[in-house]
């Protein structure tokens, strides 16, 4: 088999750079939450039903736009004490916040997600600890929705200083469920306890 010559190998790897850029972003493999107007609420189990009802958080897909294949997110977070908004950037895989009333660019999942090798952010360090289907939340969600979802795990990158977690994440919706090494055993701190939309599906992006 004869060799291209470098100059058209060069061109080859050229054209398929820039056909891959101009591939549009999936939303069905991104492990977030991608249309807009959908809501998710989220309480932490461990605590006593009243302060978990006081705590509850609600994150709305607030807006969506695709900018240069990739997908800019506008969430809004909802508690009894108030709201705020924030900017994701999804980009191949992977979740970024880019900007946020109290950090910015923060690295949720990194690109590629969730074929990555372990990582770290703001002190911890992260990784894919394997593939398993949604955890039973007694939680009524469509039945087109892909229920195979991905744990990832995080430690202090300094030994000691914090505890263990693991997070499972679902295509199209994200955080499902955080829970913490507590007392030799697994306690769920932050659960997903109800799905839906607020706008009328003419008005989803």
């Amino acid at each position: 088999m004869k060799r291209l010559p470098r100059v058209n190998s060069i061109l080859v790897v050229a054209c398929l750079g820039l056909a891959l850029a101009c591939e549009k972003p999936d939303p069905k493999a991104m492990f977030a939450p991608t249309e807009a107007g959908l809501t998710l609420a989220y309480e932490n189990p461990s605590l006593p039903a009243e302060q978990r009802g006081r705590e509850r958080l609600q994150v709305r897909v607030a807006k969506v736009e695709e900018v240069d294949s990739k997908l800019f997110v506008t969430k809004t977070f909802t508690t009894q004490q108030g709201e705020l908004d924030a900017l994701f950037a999804y980009v191949n895989g992977g979740v970024s916040l880019i900007k946020g009333p109290a950090v910015s660019a923060l690295t949720i999942l990194p690109q590629g997600f969730p074929n990555v090798r372990p990582w770290e952010e703001r002190g911890r360090r992260f990784r894919v600890a394997g593939r398993a289907a949604m955890p039973e939340l007694g939680l009524i969600v469509p039945d087109t929705l892909d229920r195979l979802g991905v744990w990832v795990d995080s430690v202090a990158v300094v030994d000691g200083q914090g505890p263990r977690r693991r997070t499972f994440y679902l295509p199209k919706l994200g955080e499902i469920e955080t829970q913490e090494f507590q007392d030799e055993k697994w306690v769920s701190v932050n659960r997903l306890v109800s799905y839906g939309f607020t706008d009328t599906p003419g008005k989803r992006n």
